[in-house]
């Protein structure tokens, strides 16, 4: 990637991002705000891209050849820094351990450092926990719908739909919470975190021009199989 995509300039000096993936996202970001490319080079099309919504979102600071999405990138990651001890003190049993658990996590330095990562992870995070708390408070198509968000953000909260099925599962007040037909009817209860699984799905291996998309070779281990990385196919497979 040449200098031109990995500096961005505010006020005369050089802002730096502390993660070579944090850069592959703003590079594809660039590429698709300029070139309407999803690539890591201009022109390019390929994979290489975990995240289906983050670039799509950095785009923005994009338009007009700004080169603002590393800025953007920060921006986002603090705001939903601020929101995220809230939310997990949200799911304490307590008020009082509410207001510890989110001190702690304001405190958290790995969290704050990846707040200030450019990274999707934050953001991701913060949706995720968001829908735990929609789901304890029994919004259940909400709950389904920001866990979906997290799932456009960053793969790996795919995990989290199956926590909320099971969470819908227990919940349930007129039968026996583990049936299959429970489980089932839970499973349809999250309905729109399902079609936004898929329509990531769809649309990276649109997108890169290959089925399935070359991020999911490396995420193999989420249904218990063995990380692929043998080339995708798609120029510049490489996994964000």
């Amino acid at each position: 990637m040449d200098e031109r995509r990995r500096t961005t300039l505010i006020g005369g000096a050089a802002l730096g991002l502390p993660l070579d993936d944090a850069w592959i996202h703003a590079a594809f970001a660039r590429n698709l705000a300029l070139d309407r490319t999803w690539g890591l080079f201009a022109g390019e099309p390929s994979g290489g891209e975990s995240s289906l919504l983050w670039p799509a979102v950095l785009a923005l600071g994009e338009l007009g050849g700004a080169a603002l999405a590393p800025v953007l990138a920060l921006v986002l990651g603090s705001a939903s820094f601020l929101i995220l001890p809230g939310l997990v003190g949200a799911l304490a049993s307590t008020p009082v351990r509410g207001r510890w658990i989110a001190g702690a996590v304001g405190l958290c330095g790995p969290l704050v450092f990846l707040a200030l990562s450019g990274m999707e992870t934050i953001p991701a995070l913060t949706a995720g926990t968001g829908a735990l708390v929609l789901l304890r408070r029994g919004h259940v198509g909400r709950a389904a719908t920001a866990a979906g968000i997290a799932v456009l953000l960053r793969p790996d909260s795919v995990l989290l739909v199956a926590v909320l099925a099971a969470g819908v599962a227990v919940g349930r007040r007129d039968g026996p919470p583990l049936r299959s037909a429970t489980l089932l009817w839970a499973w349809s209860r999250l309905w729109p975190a399902i079609a936004l699984v898929l329509l990531a799905v769809i649309l990276l291996s649109l997108l890169e021009r290959h089925f399935p998309p070359a991020t999911l070779g490396g995420r193999r281990w989420l249904v218990g199989l063995p990380a692929d990385l043998a080339p995708s196919g798609a120029p510049g497979g490489l996994l964000a």
